[in-house]
């Protein structure tokens, strides 16, 4: 078999100011016979690749020495080439090769590194090289500074409870991010993407725009807030377009629903149900409020700034009917409503309302009951607003011209606990003192 050496061609520095090109001989290319997973396969020994060596296989010696000799042809091709090379083109050579003595790189090496890289950036000719790895290099100093998005997921939940977010809205926003977790969870917030949130927001099958729209307000949050922290570039949910969502009309209840309600209610429940219809305060303010914030003397409900959801204090009424349902139950401090937001809705509201046979439940349909009451009896829809803790637009816009009777609007406000519920509940705080 002819066994061919493979030579490469070295510039070597000037000394008497004229560049020389020399061949260094390698170990001879040979064909050699292997195993391969018990087949037989021909491999090239003395192959070298940037000085490094490089292990090529055939399935024939035909074919193995075929590479040999076309090897050899380049080899001797490049050697003619270098040995012929312009003044200019050694020269720029030459400067090359001491360009990269530092870096401990061949010309070659170089060369090849250009290349690829020009041909990947060949969508983008006007793009200099330099500022595309300038770019990448930010990209990589982002990447390394930033959260994954599990990392920033747990983060941003952890900060819920020093935010005194209700266990409602945290339950909420972990469930919507578990399947931006499960998708993207390892993927650091500095490579996440408008596409990416897109992709995800598909994922998530067939949802209601509101729901949707949760969806992208969760993640937002949370990018934001790594964001705030320098754990992430940027927000890419801001760029994604949230449904457009058609408001139902306010469910309402009428007087005698709500009574037969209160009337199948155990007594650990009542105030939650009463400060929600008689006093409109929201689900998650009612299980903030304590008896210290309900002043029997002055008729006022104190709503701190830490428990409302607008973080501003508000004094809310305390009407003649809602203090009778209170009175009975109040204690010195402690909080009003001490059962969990899901045994009060599962396991005590919902048998109250099977009970009393209410087929409807529109969604806080408490509190939009209350306003529609106030707005009719009180004439002044800033004024309820103030008590409700939003603005006078909201009033117009959602409870005005709700109710079709509005003789029911003083009976709502007239509903009283049975004479015998209030015994039986002295007698129990009672025994309880």
């Amino acid at each position: 078999m002819n066994q061919q050496a493979e030579a490469q061609s070295v510039i070597e520095p000037p000394q008497d100011g004229k560049f020389r090109f020399t061949r260094k001989r390698r170990k001879e290319m040979r064909v050699v016979e292997t195993l391969v997973d018990g087949a037989v396969r021909y491999k090239i020994a003395g192959y070298y690749i940037g000085g490094k060596r490089v292990r090529k296989f055939f399935e024939t010696p035909e074919t193995a020495q075929t590479f040999i000799d076309a090897q050899t042809v380049r080899e001797e091709n490049i050697g003619t080439l270098a040995r012929n090379l312009d003044v200019h083109a050694s020269s720029d050579a030459a400067e090359a090769v001491m360009m990269l003595r530092p870096f401990n790189v061949r010309l070659l090496d170089a060369v090849r590194e250009w290349t690829a890289a020009r041909k990947t950036l060949s969508a983008f000719p006007d793009v200099p090289l330099a500022e595309a790895v300038k770019h990448y290099a930010q990209v990589l100093a982002e990447r390394t500074h930033s959260w994954t998005v599990e990392e920033g997921a747990k983060a941003w939940l952890k900060s819920l409870d020093q935010k005194n977010r209700s266990a409602r809205y945290v339950l909420d926003a972990t469930k919507r991010l578990s399947r931006l977790r499960e998708s993207f969870g390892s993927v650091s917030m500095a490579d996440m993407t408008r596409d990416h949130i897109e992709r995800w927001v598909r994922s998530l099958g067939k949802q209601g725009p509101q729901s949707v729209k949760n969806y992208i307000t969760v993640a937002s949050s949370m990018f934001a807030y790594a964001v705030k922290r320098g754990k992430s570039p940027r927000n890419p949910v801001t760029d994604v377009d949230k449904p457009e969502v058609v408001r139902e009309e306010a469910g309402i209840l009428t007087p005698a629903e709500l009574r037969r309600l209160l009337n199948h209610l155990p007594d650990d429940t009542v105030p939650f149900v009463a400060l929600s219809a008689f006093a409109g305060l929201r689900p998650a303010e009612v299980q903030r409020i304590e008896w210290t914030d309900i002043n029997f003397k002055s008729n006022t409900i104190a709503v701190r700034a830490s428990m409302s959801k607008t973080k501003r204090r508000r004094v809310v009424p305390l009407t003649s009917n809602l203090a009778a349902w209170l009175r009975p139950l109040a204690k010195e401090s402690g909080k009003v409503v001490e059962l969990a937001d899901l045994t009060l809705r599962q396991k005590r509201i919902k048998p109250a309302r099977i009970k009393a046979k209410l087929t409807r439940w529109p969604h806080d349909c408490l509190r939009h009951s209350c306003a529609s009451y106030w707005l009719e009896t009180e004439k002044d829809a800033a004024r309820v607003a103030l008590w409700l803790g939003h603005n006078q637009d909201v009033m117009h816009e959602h409870y005005k011209g709700l109710l079709t009777n509005p003789a029911d609007a003083p009976e709502w406000f007239a509903i009283m606990p049975a004479p015998e519920r209030v015994e039986r509940q002295k007698i129990v705080n009672i025994k309880a003192a």
